[in-house]
């Protein structure tokens, strides 16, 4: 069984008080552009894909690891981490978590 970390969920990294917010009211994989727009952004440029990372704290904590990670999303399925460098504008509802990341709460 698995950390199950509350939604506000925060601790002190690099001196900053780091927290995530969900990127939307429902889960899902994080996207790009108008709400209508499923424009998953561009693998090395908008985010860096991470396969088999094995679980949400695992992908939250190499977020953590990366000043440049503004958000991640967790594929729960797939166990697949993405970490956006740029900044979701909304979610698509998936099997998965969006989280972005929110300095000096």
């Amino acid at each position: 069984m698995g950390i199950v970390i509350p939604t506000n969920f925060s601790f002190i990294f690099w001196g900053f008080a780091v927290s995530y917010v969900d990127a939307d009211i429902v889960d899902g994989y994080c996207r790009m552009g108008s709400r209508s727009d499923s424009d998953k952004g561009s693998e090395g440029t908008d985010y860096t894909k991470i396969e088999n990372i094995g679980s949400v704290t695992a992908c939250e904590n190499a977020c953590n690891g990366q000043p440049s990670c503004l958000a991640y999303d967790y594929n729960i399925g797939a166990e697949d981490c993405e970490l956006w460098t740029s900044l979701p504008t909304h979610v698509s509802e998936a099997n998965a978590v969006c989280k972005i990341k929110n300095h000096g709460q």
